[in-house]
């Protein structure tokens, strides 16, 4: 199928100085070679050349192996050891404290590099691949309860806001009436002093012409 597509495949390329290991233990023929060398770059179906023109192509670039690579025999497996590695890598990336992985981003291709093992083996391993993923939504899932504690959490805060605004609006007519206030009792009291001195003000006599007639 691999052989068939001879595209290139949907995902970035690999960095430079990138190792990978060739399973050799089903090449019977020129078909399988290209089949097994497609796989060890490329993962399970990945394609790398049908053809020594091909592989040649393959080899400069752009197939997701990036001059200089390595491409070597494969050593024997330890699957347990696989699984433990990837479940660590997993472990890590989730808690936000990557080894390997630069960016730290919660992608399978971040898992692979923060796992230091081969795409296909990683690849191999799908349901630990499948366990990530499902890990991961369920990180980013809110429960139910606890989404309606945060709906309410964010009414009482928009409610305590229009409060305060409220509260601040009351201030501030209070202040404008207390010196209103103010104003009026000072006015009031020179009023009061005003008319106290009115009330001090001795009245002069009318003046009376000779014989108590007026004048």
């Amino acid at each position: 199928m691999a052989l068939r597509r001879r595209s290139h495949p949907p995902r970035p390329d690999d960095p430079p100085g990138a190792r990978y290991e060739l399973d050799g233990r089903d090449i019977v023929d020129e078909d399988s070679f290209y089949c097994a060398i497609g796989e060890a770059v490329n993962g399970p179906g990945g394609y790398f050349g049908w053809n020594l023109d091909a592989l040649d192509d393959c080899m400069c670039g752009g197939f997701c192996a990036t001059p200089p690579f390595t491409i070597m025999a494969r050593a024997p497996r330890d699957r347990e050891a696989e699984r433990s590695t990837l479940r660590a890598a997993a472990d890590r990336l989730l808690a936000g404290t990557p080894l390997r992985s630069k960016s730290g981003k919660l992608t399978t291709t971040e898992l692979i590099t923060e796992s230091g093992l081969r795409r296909d083996v990683v690849y191999d391993q799908s349901d630990l691949v499948d366990e990530f993923k499902a890990r991961l939504r369920a990180q980013h899932s809110t429960p139910a309860a606890f989404q309606r504690i945060m709906d309410e959490n964010a009414s009482l805060a928009s409610e305590l806001t229009a409060a305060k605004r409220e509260l601040a609006a009351e201030r501030a007519t209070t202040a404008v009436l207390r010196k209103a206030i103010t104003e009026l009792s000072l006015e009031l009291s020179q009023a009061h002093d005003e008319l106290a001195e009115t009330g001090n003000v001795t009245r002069l006599p009318t003046g009376h012409a000779h014989g108590g007639e007026p004048v």
